[in-house]
């Protein structure tokens, strides 16, 4: 390597690389650890939906709000939390948020499993690289 000239990878001692490798995977594994810590702890009910409106992913504030056990909300669809009156609207919201990239809200009732209604603010976007909301 000529002086001044930038190493590569291939200048590298494999023992550095796997070094660097290390790293990398303890950097990766706090900081999934830290979003996972965000998500669970918020004080709102965040809810993944996939691009059929099912819950591929909920908090424990969002299962909460449903009084429902998390278990039992994935694969559903969050439509069947929200009153058939307001369905149009709803899915309305959802088509929204898969055509635009922009944050898009919307207020819409939202029935527990006991049957009470609750009023949600709806703040959606689409996640790059996925399919979920």
């Amino acid at each position: 390597m000529l002086p001044g000239q930038i190493p590569t990878d291939n200048d590298l001692p494999a023992k550095e690389l796997a070094r660097q490798l290390q790293q990398a995977r303890r950097d990766l594994t706090h900081s999934r650890q830290q979003y996972e810590d965000l998500f669970e702890h918020a004080p709102v009910g965040y809810f993944v939906l996939g691009s059929q409106g099912e819950i591929i992913e909920v908090n424990r504030h969002g299962a909460d709000l449903l009084q429902a056990d998390r278990s039992m909300l994935y694969g559903r669809p969050l439509a069947m939390f929200v009153p058939r009156e307001n369905h149009d609207e709803f899915f309305f919201h959802l088509n929204h948020v898969f055509g635009d990239r922009r944050i898009q809200s919307a207020e819409l009732p939202l029935v527990d499993r006991q049957g009470r209604h609750i009023w949600g603010q709806l703040k959606s976007r689409l996640q790059p690289g996925t399919d979920g909301i």
